[in-house]
């Protein structure tokens, strides 16, 4: 299944795994509107997450390939 990545007009990101685009963006409505957003597909992702003391998770890092697809 693809992971689609949804670059909000605020500049955050989110990331979700949907058979296609449409249903990328009703499952992406939980945050906001993300129709008008710039959503795309990501190869090769990867991201580590780090358990903090607090129990909550912190993103450690964004694989190399999927970081580039992101920023480019």
């Amino acid at each position: 299944m693809p992971v689609y990545c949804c670059r909000w007009p605020d500049g955050d990101i989110s990331f979700v795994a949907a058979r296609n685009k449409k249903e990328a963006v009703i499952a992406l409505d939980e945050y906001g509107d993300a129709e008008t957003s710039d959503i795309f597909t990501v190869d090769d992702f990867m991201l580590h997450l780090r358990l903090d003391d607090n129990a909550k998770l912190a993103c450690r890092s964004v694989g190399e390939v999927a970081q580039f697809e992101i920023m480019t």
